[in-house]
């Protein structure tokens, strides 16, 4: 059973293609949308993924160092700042509000609307516009590419 709090978050290969990534989770009944999710560059500890940071001018071991990686776990963080945005305007908001701001307010992407809830990619514009108006419930006025809704009547 789904929290109704929760957001599910697949990877989009990104322009020119916004196509769903190869490695990406899919579905309109499991996925509610999609954000950035290839060649994200990152943090990279060393050792991690096979990554050798080398030495720095002074011959010490560089314990971090940074590079490319995809995942779906590189397109969460995107969704997750949204959230953080969307929560720092409107703190009193609960998870669930917030939660409905981000998922109603996705920019639609035709490419990639019978693979996930919204239709769309996330937006922090779209997010925060309706987080500003406070109204959370007018998203689903304009939301009729989304295709499932946990959202409460």
């Amino acid at each position: 059973m789904a929290l109704l709090c929760m957001i599910t978050v697949g990877a989009l290969n990104g322009q020119p293609s916004n196509q769903i990534a190869g490695f990406s989770n899919y579905g309109i009944n499991s996925v509610d949308l999609v954000a950035p999710g290839t060649n994200i560059y990152s943090t990279l500890p060393n050792g991690a993924f096979g990554v050798k940071c080398g030495v720095d001018g002074s011959g010490i071991q560089i314990q971090n160092c940074y590079g490319f990686l995809s995942g779906t776990s590189m397109a969460a963080p995107h969704v997750s700042g949204v959230a953080g945005l969307v929560a720092s305007i409107r703190p009193d908001w609960t998870a669930q509000q917030i939660r409905d701001a981000i998922v109603y307010s996705t920019r639609y992407l035709p490419e990639i609307a019978k693979y996930v809830a919204s239709g769309g990619v996330v937006s922090a514009y779209n997010a925060v516009k309706v987080a500003v108006s406070g109204d959370r419930k007018s998203t689903r006025l304009n939301s009729s590419h989304v295709k499932r809704s946990r959202m409460p009547s």
